[in-house]
Protein backbone atom coordinates (compact mmCIF):
# COMPACT_ATOMS: atom_id res chain seq x y z
CA UNK A 1 0.00 0.00 0.00
CA UNK A 2 2.88 2.71 0.40
CA UNK A 3 4.07 2.24 -3.34
CA UNK A 4 0.93 3.44 -4.62
CA UNK A 5 -2.85 4.45 -4.24
CA UNK A 6 -4.23 1.97 -6.51
CA UNK A 7 -4.33 -1.06 -6.74
CA UNK A 8 -5.45 -3.80 -10.10
CA UNK A 9 -5.16 -7.12 -9.13
CA UNK A 10 -6.97 -10.18 -10.90
CA UNK A 11 -8.80 -12.71 -9.11
CA UNK A 12 -8.30 -15.86 -10.33
CA UNK A 13 -11.45 -18.52 -8.87
CA UNK A 14 -10.21 -22.42 -7.94
CA UNK A 15 -12.72 -23.36 -10.82
CA UNK A 16 -10.83 -21.36 -13.68
CA UNK A 17 -9.60 -24.05 -15.93
CA UNK A 18 -5.65 -23.21 -15.23
CA UNK A 19 -6.24 -23.34 -11.63
CA UNK A 20 -7.84 -26.56 -11.76
CA UNK A 21 -4.41 -27.78 -14.52
CA UNK A 22 -2.00 -26.63 -12.06
CA UNK A 23 -3.75 -28.42 -9.02
CA UNK A 24 -3.94 -31.40 -11.00
CA UNK A 25 -0.93 -32.90 -9.99
CA UNK A 26 -0.62 -31.61 -6.37
CA UNK A 27 -2.80 -31.93 -3.57
CA UNK A 28 -5.01 -28.71 -2.62
CA UNK A 29 -3.93 -27.10 0.28
CA UNK A 30 -5.92 -23.95 -0.18
CA UNK A 31 -8.47 -24.96 1.40
CA UNK A 32 -9.43 -21.44 2.40
CA UNK A 33 -9.14 -19.52 -0.87
CA UNK A 34 -12.45 -17.61 -1.28
CA UNK A 35 -13.05 -14.66 -2.94
CA UNK A 36 -14.40 -13.44 0.15
CA UNK A 37 -10.58 -13.97 1.95
CA UNK A 38 -9.13 -12.37 -1.06
CA UNK A 39 -11.42 -9.22 -0.73
CA UNK A 40 -10.84 -8.79 3.30
CA UNK A 41 -6.83 -9.75 2.73
CA UNK A 42 -6.90 -5.90 1.24
CA UNK A 43 -9.71 -3.96 2.34
CA UNK A 44 -6.99 -3.33 5.90
CA UNK A 45 -5.45 -0.96 3.65
CA UNK A 46 -7.70 -0.19 0.71
CA UNK A 47 -11.34 -0.36 -0.01
CA UNK A 48 -12.87 -1.83 -3.38
CA UNK A 49 -13.36 1.11 -5.89
CA UNK A 50 -14.84 -1.59 -8.66
CA UNK A 51 -14.68 -4.94 -10.36
CA UNK A 52 -15.14 -6.13 -13.71
CA UNK A 53 -15.80 -9.61 -15.09
CA UNK A 54 -13.68 -10.89 -17.42
CA UNK A 55 -16.07 -12.59 -20.77
CA UNK A 56 -15.52 -16.12 -20.93
CA UNK A 57 -14.18 -17.03 -17.41
CA UNK A 58 -15.22 -16.91 -14.00
CA UNK A 59 -12.57 -14.01 -12.80
CA UNK A 60 -12.80 -10.76 -11.84
CA UNK A 61 -10.45 -7.92 -11.84
CA UNK A 62 -10.48 -5.58 -8.86
CA UNK A 63 -9.52 -2.26 -8.97
CA UNK A 64 -8.80 -0.72 -5.11
CA UNK A 65 -7.95 2.53 -3.64
CA UNK A 66 -5.74 3.17 -0.48
CA UNK A 67 -7.28 3.79 2.61
CA UNK A 68 -6.67 7.65 3.52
Amino acid sequence: SRLGSRLLIEYVPKDDEKVRELLSTRKDTFFDYTEELFQSAFERYFHIDSTFAIDGSSRKLYLFVRKA
